[in-house]
């Protein structure tokens, strides 16, 4: 019974990792990337913006005034003209009620490329920390699976203790909250296009700002790297390494959610994801191998000759959302001091179940086995075990990768 059991739970926890492509670039063309960029950045953020600005805004937005070398910033809101509407926000930022930093996305986007697409080509050593966490299991059970696993069960609470109160949604969702953390802390290691984001492309983004939903660019930021373990005999973690950074600067980017569907044709349904553009995520390999193992369960091993037990699991729906890459870097340089990705997603599929066990099947041949089997499933149609219906499960998870470029700072301490 717990094996069946056992089996049906099992399958809920499927689920992630990998993919992507190809480009080129040397650490002097990235060095040379940062330098330019960095140059219009401050250039843009770098400016007290005056009324005075503003009026020089609103008369060019009229006519009245010819352009200047502070013309190209004017259209602020980025529709493509300059405009009195551009000028309002000028005043306002001179007044204090905006704030510079919520404009020029695409100046900001620009430079946060620049920084973190050098990582690769300058081979940085580095600590890595990956951080897992199963945030919520759901489902919606169409055909009432969970009410019929749960009256079966609870038949045989007199005779198996371990069945009374038997709850299967809460075997369904027992990996709710289930977290874990690796870490990568060889001080000889180095960033290579097969160990950072995006695997077997030599950029580590080509999302375009397009792809983007929101930015955040912040100053006077501190990043802290720590390595923690799991003390003997207890659940609580103890830090057994530190390194702090302060006086750093911020970018951090949002993809746009997005969903894709599992269902049919799963031909190039991975090649346009925009987050696939910013991440190492879910290929289209990894699906095929996804399905031709997980589709059919079939038969659970070494209860074929019981009856039916069929668990089939159809995959149906990708959803990432709160997908974001921050990276901290030396202001006054612009070289990335370490690195956050956050890959938040929903894997949702269909779960159809044909469990049919009768008590004879379970019995054999012995005459007294049976008569106790159909004791004991009396009340339940002469069967051990039936359940027919389909319910989909969704798994909510979150995958934070932490990555801190030692070889960038002068005072790091080595682990």
């Amino acid at each position: 019974m717990k094996k069946i059991i056992s089996a049906i739970c099992a399958v809920v926890l499927l689920i992630s990792s990998v993919s992507v492509s190809a480009f080129a670039l040397t650490k002097e063309d990235a060095d040379a990337g940062i330098a330019a960029k960095k140059e219009l950045f401050e250039s843009v953020f770098d400016r007290n913006i005056t009324a005075g600005d503003a009026r020089d805004v609103l008369l060019t937005s009229a006519g009245l005034a010819s352009q200047n070398e502070n013309s190209k910033f004017y259209d602020i809101d980025g529709d493509g003209k300059i405009t009195a509407i551009d000028a309002r926000i000028y005043l306002r930022i001179a007044a204090k009620l905006d704030n510079i930093n919520n404009y020029y996305n695409d100046v900001k986007y620009d430079y946060f490329l620049a920084i973190i697409n050098s990582v690769k080509p300058s081979g940085y050593r580095f600590y890595e920390a990956v951080a897992e966490e199963i945030e919520k299991v759901s489902y919606t059970d169409y055909n009432d699976v969970v009410g019929q696993m749960n009256r079966q069960l609870d038949l045989y609470s007199s005779y198996e203790p371990d069945m009374e109160g038997y709850d299967f949604a809460a075997e369904l969702k027992a990996s709710e909250g289930d977290k874990s953390t690796s870490y990568w802390m060889a001080n000889t290691q180095i960033i290579t296009e097969n160990n950072y984001p995006v695997k077997t492309n030599e950029l580590a983004c080509v999302a375009t700002l397009d792809d983007i939903e929101k930015i955040e660019y912040k100053t006077n930021q501190s990043f802290t790297f720590d390595r923690q373990r799991k003390q003997v005999g207890s659940d609580s973690y103890k830090t057994i390494y530190e390194e702090t950074v302060t006086g750093l600067d911020s970018i951090t980017v949002y993809i746009k959610p997005e969903s894709v569907s599992l269902a049919g044709n799963t031909n190039g349904i991975f090649d346009n994801l925009k987050t696939g553009k910013a991440f190492d995520i879910l290929s289209e390999e990894d699906l095929e191998e996804l399905l031709a193992s997980n589709s059919s369960i079939g038969s659970i091993d070494g209860m074929e000759d019981l009856g039916t037990c069929e668990i089939k699991i159809t995959p149906k729906n990708l959803q990432y959302k709160n997908c974001y890459i921050t990276v901290y870097f030396n202001p006054e340089t612009g070289v990335p001091m370490a690195s956050v990705h956050n890959l938040h997603y929903i894997m949702s599929m269909n779960m159809n179940m044909n469990i049919d066990i009768s008590a004879k099947s379970l019995a054999g041949d012995s005459v007294a086995l049976q008569a106790l089997i159909t004791l004991l499933t009396l009340q339940n149609g002469g069967k051990l075990l039936k359940v027919n219906g389909s319910m989909d499960i969704a798994n909510e998870m979150n995958t934070k990768t932490i990555t801190y470029f030692t070889s960038n700072n002068s005072a790091h301490v080595p682990y």
